[in-house]
């Protein structure tokens, strides 16, 4: 089964320095981590907060879910990584949709 969007609020966790998100799968709910060097390289500059980091992440949120799932389907099982190099090499990083 695919993985599918969750509602949990992301954590912006200090001492990993990423962005903990849950994405739904089959029978549980899978940890997924966003790194703040993809979020700043998605942006081209340094985050200036934590909320100017959280706003990131749900900026650019459909691509990182689509990084997420394409390693799921990939075979990787949770806990699952996202690192600059996961979503700088997709589509236009800078025109996706705002929530």
């Amino acid at each position: 089964m695919p993985l599918d969007h969750s509602a949990m609020p992301p954590d912006d966790l200090a001492d990993s320095r990423d962005v903990r998100f849950r994405m739904r799968g089959e029978d549980a709910l899978v940890d997924c981590f966003v790194s703040w060097d993809a979020l700043d390289a998605l942006e081209g500059s340094p985050a200036a907060s934590r909320a100017d980091r959280l706003q990131r992440f749900e900026t650019h949120r459909l691509l990182i879910e689509a990084a997420v799932v394409r390693k799921y389907e990939g075979g990787e099982e949770g806990p699952i990584r996202i690192g600059a190099s996961d979503v700088l090499g997709s589509s236009d990083v800078r025109s996706t949709p705002e929530p």
